[in-house]
């Protein structure tokens, strides 16, 4: 049996080897799919629970920053207002 002469690009190698190994339906639409789904979703999972909104404190109001204690800490003819 001849091999196959035929070799994508770097960058598509991984989809030229699903495509040999499973049916072209599953290899080149599920599998990407999944893959950029499972992308999209894994900074929104939060393995962390102590980061919970129940459990965050809110900053005192001495702390807050707010435009007019910028502009008590900088140069004052950097910012429009006094």
């Amino acid at each position: 049996m001849t091999p196959n002469p035929s070799k994508a690009p770097w960058y598509f190698l991984g989809l030229q080897e699903l495509l040999s190994r499973f049916p072209p339906l599953m290899a080149g639409v599920a599998f990407p799919t999944f893959v950029i789904v499972l992308m999209i979703l894994v900074p929104f999972l939060d393995r962390n629970p102590s980061r919970r909104r129940q459990s965050a404190k809110s900053p005192s109001s001495s702390s807050r920053s707010t435009p007019r204690s910028w502009s008590r800490s900088s140069s004052s003819h950097l910012l429009p207002w006094p």
